[in-house]
């Protein structure tokens, strides 16, 4: 039985776009071309694609060619987390932990403990070191300096500047979110943490 093919997204050059899932995946990995991925990621989400939508609440986190919106970047994680994507129960874990009240997120480390630690058993590095984080100061948890240590270990292997820490066209491991002449500093598929600001993380 003939398979239907994909029905066409949009168009781009005159050719039909069947998948805006990886076409927005080869824009943010091309400087200078984060307006062109927001938009087909944009319209890959809208598909109900849970990694489109969980890359989605990225974008909306570092403002990677939007505007910066920690809001809309939290309600689409939440989205993205009841499809167990594991960046986004990473990055929901996170936002729980610190909270935001100017964006209504509320701090609950109950509840980061819950998507960190769900995302810490799918692999998410940022995930893992927010759950190292909660059991270190026994946050939403126990207090347990064994699983701390297990967690941070675990989260160490991914630390690399391929997958992890955001890097700009000066060079990897900045710890910045990438500013101009840019291309997305995650993988598409795979996995991406938000930089360490000292000023509002506290690990």
């Amino acid at each position: 039985m003939l398979q239907r093919p994909a029905p066409v997204i949009g168009t781009i050059l005159g050719f039909p776009v069947r998948d805006p899932y990886r076409l927005a995946c080869n824009y943010s990995e091309t400087p200078d071309m984060e307006t062109e991925a927001f938009t087909w990621m944009s319209k890959a989400a809208e598909q109900g694609m849970p990694r489109a939508v969980s890359k989605l609440a990225l974008f909306y986190y570092h403002g990677y060619g939007t505007e910066q919106d920690s809001r809309r970047a939290f309600e689409l994680a939440s989205l993205a987390a009841e499809g167990s994507v594991a960046e986004s129960l990473g990055l929901l874990g996170m936002m729980y932990m610190l909270g935001d009240t100017a964006n209504s997120i509320p701090q609950n480390h109950k509840l980061a403990y819950r998507y960190s630690s769900r995302g810490a058993l799918l692999g998410d590095g940022l995930a893992q070191r927010t759950l190292a984080k909660l059991y270190s100061e026994g946050l939403g948890c126990d207090k347990d300096s064994k699983l701390a240590v297990y967690w941070i270990k675990k989260a160490a292997p991914a630390t690399t500047c391929s997958n992890t820490t955001p890097s700009t066209s000066s060079g990897c491991g900045s710890g910045k979110a990438p500013l101009s002449t840019k291309t997305a500093p995650w993988g598409c598929p795979g996995s991406y943490e938000p930089p360490r600001d000292a000023s509002q993380t506290p690990y």
